[in-house]
């Protein structure tokens, strides 16, 4: 299955990239479905990947391990992670429960 995903800040590196969702909007994915990485602003497509993992936990209980895969250099560590999660959604505290998803890009 195909699945559009939009990044307000769409920076990604190769291999392995997590990104943290709030909610479980994203839990419909499933492994070995296609990512479709867009820009937020222009709907660009940057990336095409592939879903490799994901998890619905509280953000809170993230692994400092996956946040070194985060695709965001902001969100590589949980202050920034919780700093940016509070500007994309407003209500969002610390033990709000969130999507971890695990994609690899496609070359």
């Amino acid at each position: 299955m195909q699945h559009e995903m939009l990044f307000v800040n769409p920076v990604f590196h190769e291999g392995l990239n997590v990104t943290v969702r709030a909610g479980r909007k994203w839990m419909k994915v499933d492994d070995g479905d296609e990512l479709i990485c867009k820009d937020t602003d222009t709907g660009e497509v940057i990336h095409r990947a592939t879903i490799v993992g994901m998890a619905y936990i509280p953000c809170d209980l993230i692994s400092e391990t996956w946040l070194k895969f985060e695709h965001d250099p902001n969100c590589m560590d949980y202050p920034g992670l919780f700093r940016v999660m509070k500007e994309v959604y407003p209500n969002f505290t610390e033990n709000s429960l969130v999507t971890v998803i695990f994609f690899k890009i496609l070359n």
